[in-house]
């Protein structure tokens, strides 16, 4: 005898039920969620879960009377709401040197999000270690698969308040000099050239920052051993224009942009090949940050769920 089965869709406060009719004595009542969730535990309340704890799963709704409210598990610190998620799948302390060990520190300012190092460990680094520190900081993949490579040296537009929280930011959690490289780069030939932000940010900023010397450095200031005015070590220079950047310098009372040797507590203490390589500071990165909601669990619509 051939069975028929009727399914009934019971809908109430966002969540349903779906009674099974076989016939027989056999039926059963499937509860489920109209858009079931997994909640992650959030002690700090800034929509971040805490990766070090379970979800609770297939629930309907967030259970805020214990904190299990974030959709995703990708906070980084979830003792402080100023230390989120939104570097991803790679938190800011993961960005150790080749010894292992780490002094970052990681801020969400302005709208945008910046991560820096300071302290005696891992130490100054070269231009190219700081650029390619920040690119492995931005490459971020999304749940859904999709690659956000969005990191770079910081950098700082007129209309945006971003580098007053970074300072504020240095000026509380940072003693004596602070010396990082900033996407400002120069733009042009060794001799018409000038300083420009590496994306889109109002040059007039770095005038407004101010300069550490009496006057804008020259490309050639970052290779003392060469002359500008000789053909071949000017072609040099030319050649190692792509690697070299300003620094952003307090000595804990001022700001200014310069060499990474203005600062006194770093200094070239040997010639290299290169003099892009000679000037050393430490490293600060900023990404554009995703919307914590892009880390939500998606469900096909129409999916069994009996």
């Amino acid at each position: 005898m051939s069975r028929w089965n009727l399914t009934l869709l019971l809908a109430a406060g966002g969540c349903g039920a779906t009674w099974g009719f076989g016939g027989e004595a056999n039926d059963v009542l499937y509860t489920q969620c109209a858009e079931p969730k997994t909640y992650y535990f959030d002690g700090d309340g800034d929509g971040w879960g805490d990766p070090d704890q379970p979800g609770v799963a297939d629930a309907c709704e967030p259970d805020a009377s214990n904190f299990f409210t974030a959709t995703n598990a990708k906070d980084c610190d979830d003792g402080d709401v100023d230390v989120t998620g939104l570097v991803g799948s790679l938190c800011p302390a993961q960005l150790a040197d080749a010894s292992g060990e780490i002094s970052y520190v990681g801020k969400v300012t302005g709208g945008n999000e910046f991560t820096y190092v300071y302290g005696a460990a891992p130490g100054p680094v070269d231009v190219r270690d700081a650029e390619e520190r920040c690119a492995q900081w931005g490459a971020t993949e999304l749940i859904d698969g999709v690659w956000n490579s969005t990191g770079g040296l910081a950098t700082f537009g007129l209309g945006d308040s971003a580098l007053e929280d970074l300072q504020k930011s240095v000026e509380a959690n940072v003693e004596g000099d602070f010396v990082a490289f900033v996407g400002v780069e120069w733009s042009g030939s060794i001799l018409d050239g000038a300083w420009s932000w590496t994306d889109d940010s109002d040059d007039a900023r770095i005038d407004s920052i101010g300069w550490c010397a009496d006057e804008a450095p020259l490309p050639e200031d970052f290779f003392p051993g060469l002359n500008p005015n000789d053909p071949d070590h000017a072609q040099i220079i030319e050649d190692g224009l792509e690697w070299i950047r300003l620094a952003l310098i307090t000595n804990g009372e001022t700001w200014c942009l310069g060499l990474p040797t203005d600062a006194s507590s770093l200094d070239s203490t040997s010639a290299t090949s290169t003099g892009a390589e000679l000037d050393v500071a430490h490293v600060m990165c900023e990404r554009l940050p995703p919307n914590p909601t892009d880390y939500e669990v998606s469900y096909v619509e129409g999916a069994d769920d009996s």
